[in-house]
């Protein structure tokens, strides 16, 4: 009898793997990386948020991957735009690699460049700014 080869993962030198491997990295939570963005990516892209926020704006979050009432209230009104430079633009960046969307690199701590086609993808104002609505679209919230 002939055995079948392996089944080669098409997906695993992907956007999203890389943005995976990335939230991994980030987080030093480990997940997957095999470039499907479900439930444990995307909470590994809450966790890049907790993270982030815990970093920048000196808050004490619990990165537990639930983005719930406690972390978003520390997003508050909080956003990055084009040019700045922080933690929470490294976690914009790695959500949209999970999200499938090519930034170009992920820099810690990020600066802020373009590559919001995901505003227009999910019916958000494009307005180049990642801000509360954003965020929370890319968490999955």
């Amino acid at each position: 009898t002939t055995v079948p080869a392996p089944a080669v993962n098409p997906n695993k030198d992907s956007i999203v793997s890389r943005g995976q491997q990335h939230s991994i990295n980030f987080t030093d939570h480990t997940i997957s990386t095999d470039g499907i963005c479900g439930t444990k990516t995307l909470a590994n892209v809450a966790r890049c948020f907790q993270h982030a926020i815990n970093l920048d704006y000196k808050k004490s979050l619990v990165v537990d991957g639930v983005f719930g009432n406690n972390s978003k209230t520390a997003l508050g009104k909080h956003y990055v735009k084009k040019g700045e430079k922080q933690y929470l633009v490294t976690a914009v960046e790695i959500a949209l690699m999970c999200r499938g969307y090519d930034v170009n690199g992920v820099e810690c701590p990020g600066i802020f460049g373009d590559g919001l086609e995901f505003q227009a993808d999910r019916g958000l104002t494009v307005d180049g700014i990642a801000g509360r609505n954003t965020i929370l679209k890319l968490i999955g919230c």
